[in-house]
């Protein structure tokens, strides 16, 4: 039954599909811009190409990203003008320009624009915010150690995470309490991440695949962004849609509203691999599988090459559906790296930071979206096909039939996100999908809630923008660039400072390093004024009355399509540090200094480790011990400064030693 309904779809696709591509909708709903900038003067220099759309004057806005409404027309241009340098830039600023393509210089008729989040070494925010991390618990226990290395990098990439593991037999509105609780307690709750199989809430009265047999309610995960809107369950009574998931009727547990009632409060991102039963991995290996892809990513061991794909299969629809990848694409690389070709191909034989593929669907298929070689013919993208074959794609986006509503067996989205470097997937087009801000730096979870959001201002061509089933797949702290991390932090504690030292990064193109420090109660603070080139530095700014911790970042400027900004490692930190004042109480005497051939160590508590490190990071000695008294044998060393580590039941402590 499955493949004779498989082979209608194709069949029917091939009769309304026939390649129209000399009629590029999608080309003429966008004006591709990319960015140039200087520091000395300020300036930013927005270039685009022009399409073949009508209009006869170019708008152009521009705003401080995050605000909602922009500013006043900055300029008019008549078409064949295909630049403007904006000299009223400041450095550090982060802006958003869009570019207008209209009948009238009143802006009537808008008929195609473009979008781009530009700034001048642009600095990001080292303190993220607060994530609420929802894990189902059913699986908490199979993931535990996953989730973990998950909350390390969350920390050490800003984020103060807090974990609830959610029991599977609570209802959505159940779920929404928790995040509403959360969100009265916690100072700063910007970020939803559900791991896992978390109730899924429908809503609506909706078909944004235009399938009367898929009218009805759709999953709405948005319902767990809006804390103060009104969600109601007694007015739609549709059972129209083909399946019972999607029937919607009064006191059902399933919500009214076709549209987001209220502005966002949070953005909302999801990694659930229920239901996936074409894999031989459970869900829990497969969320096993997609923590380790995603920390391979953010540590900076997978970087996809800087290029973009779409493969546009509704070539006659006159939405210009892959809008979504030539405007959301081009300010990362331009267009030169942006390439029209097959979808799933040519993602399983090169690497890509961003791919978009539209073509008409079922809950697990995209036709044309493969390639049979031996045919020599486009063919139907299966969920089977995806099991078998990675793709290396870490942001992509579909669209197509079905599929779109992703709380199915085998749903091709989920798929994708199951396999290969995939991190990140949303169904786009209806509505647009806003992604520009990841350019300049911002974090998945930001372009989600600007793509979800309540009169958010950005443009759409056709129907859904607002609508509760716009949805985001993937860990929505993920950014598009990493730097590789530094490593081995230790720290050696003096009377008045502290001295820090840490291993290099592998990345040899970094700037260097910025140091961090907070207190136990406290966010991040930034020391360093300037990029740290060195291995080492001293804070010099140290209070007996307070527990120190100390984070390095390495740090990279990056200049891409949409201009310069400093992009971080996630961090380098010291675990189990000491406070100063627990430091100077532990009796541990240490002589002679400088030393020439034994280290005499004596302490209060059982020393249970020695480790002797140099400057670098790298262990030169270890010992394991279980003596208050120790003798040390340095002999072998060479000259110059060490750091010794002394592990004791009490704690552990750094001091500096000089070997003669």
């Amino acid at each position: 039954m499955k493949n004779t309904f498989i082979k209608l779809l194709v069949t029917l696709l091939l009769i309304i599909s026939i390649s129209a591509k000399s009629q590029d909708y999608s080309k003429n709903k966008v004006v591709p811009l990319t960015a140039v900038v200087s520091n000395s003067p300020p300036s930013i220099t927005l270039n685009w190409t022009e399409n073949t759309s009508r209009g006869n004057y170019y708008i152009i806005k521009r705003k401080v990203k995050g605000k909602n409404v922009w500013n006043s027309t900055t300029v008019t241009l008549n078409t064949g003008n295909t630049t403007f340098t904006d000299y009223r830039a400041v450095v550090g600023v982060s802006y958003e320009y869009t570019v207008e393509k209209t009948d009238d210089e009143a802006g009537n008729f808008v008929n195609s624009w473009g979008y781009i989040n530009a700034g001048i070494e642009y600095q990001l925010d080292y303190n993220k915010g607060d994530m609420l991390l929802l894990i189902d618990a059913d699986v908490s226990e199979a993931i535990s150690t996953k989730v973990n290395e998950l909350k390390n990098d969350l920390y050490k990439d800003g984020w103060m995470v807090t974990t609830v593991n959610v029991k599977s037999s609570l209802s959505a509105i159940e779920v929404k309490e928790i995040i509403k609780s959360k969100y009265a307690t916690l100072p700063n709750l910007k970020s939803l991440y559900i791991l896992g199989h978390v109730a899924v809430p429908y809503s609506g009265n909706i078909m944004p695949d235009s399938h009367i047999d898929h009218f009805g309610a759709w999953v709405a995960d948005s319902y767990y962004a809006d804390l103060d809107g009104v969600w109601t369950d007694n007015a739609v009574n549709n059972t129209m849609a083909r399946g019972t998931i999607n029937d919607n009727v009064p006191g059902d547990g399933k919500f009214d509203q076709s549209y987001i009632p209220s502005k966002l409060e949070l953005e909302v991102c999801r990694v659930d691999f229920s239901k996936l039963t074409s894999f031989k991995l459970t869900e829990s290996e497969l969320i096993q599988k997609y923590l380790t892809k995603a920390h391979e990513f953010k540590v900076g061991n997978y970087v996809p090459k800087e290029q973009g794909l779409y493969d546009n299969e509704f070539p006659t629809l006159d939405e210009g559906l892959a809008q979504n990848a030539i405007r959301n694409f081009t300010p990362f690389f331009g267009e030169e790296n942006l390439k029209e070709i097959g979808y799933f191909q040519s993602l399983t034989s090169d690497s890509y930071l961003w791919s978009y593929g539209c073509g008409g669907g079922s809950d697990s298929a995209a036709a044309f979206l493969n390639y049979n070689a031996t045919a020599g013919i486009d063919v139907v993208l299966l969920t089977s096909d995806i099991v078998k074959t990675e793709a290396e794609a870490v942001f992509t986006m579909l669209f197509g039939s079905y599929f779109g509503d992703w709380n199915k067996y085998n749903n091709l989205m989920r798929a994708m996100l199951a396999n290969g470097k995939t991190l990140s997937v949303a169904w786009a087009g209806r509505p647009n999908m806003h992604y520009h801000t990841m350019a300049l730096g911002e974090n998945l979870g930001y372009s989600a809630k600007m793509s979800m959001d309540k009169d958010s201002g950005y443009r759409n061509t056709y129907h859904g923008k607002e609508q509760t089933h716009v949805s985001q797949l993937g860990d929505p702290s993920l950014r598009a660039y990493y730097v590789k991390p530094a490593s081995d932090l230790s720290i050696t504690v003096n009377t008045n400072s502290t001295d820090i030292y840490w291993t290099a990064s592998n990345d040899k193109t970094i700037n260097g390093y910025n140091v961090y420090r907070k207190t136990t109660n406290s966010l991040w603070s930034k020391l360093t004024t300037n990029i740290v080139t060195t291995t080492n530095y001293k804070d010099e700014n140290v209070n007996s009355e307070y527990e120190y911790e100390y984070m390095v970042k390495a740090v990279k400027l990056k200049t891409n399509s949409s201009g310069s900004f400093y992009n971080e490692s996630l961090g380098s930190i010291l675990e189990n540090n000491l406070s100063v004042t627990e430091n100077k109480l532990m009796k541990i005497n240490i002589s002679p200094i400088p030393v020439n051939n034994t280290l005499n160590i004596s302490s209060e508590y059982i020393i249970t480790k020695t480790i002797v490190k140099s400057t670098t990071g790298a262990t030169v000695l270890s010992k394991k011990t279980h003596s208050k008294v120790l003798h040390l044998n340095v002999n072998n060393l060479n000259s110059g400064v060490y750091l010794l580590i002394i592990e004791t039941k009490k704690g552990n402590i750094i001091k500096k030693i000089i070997k003669n």
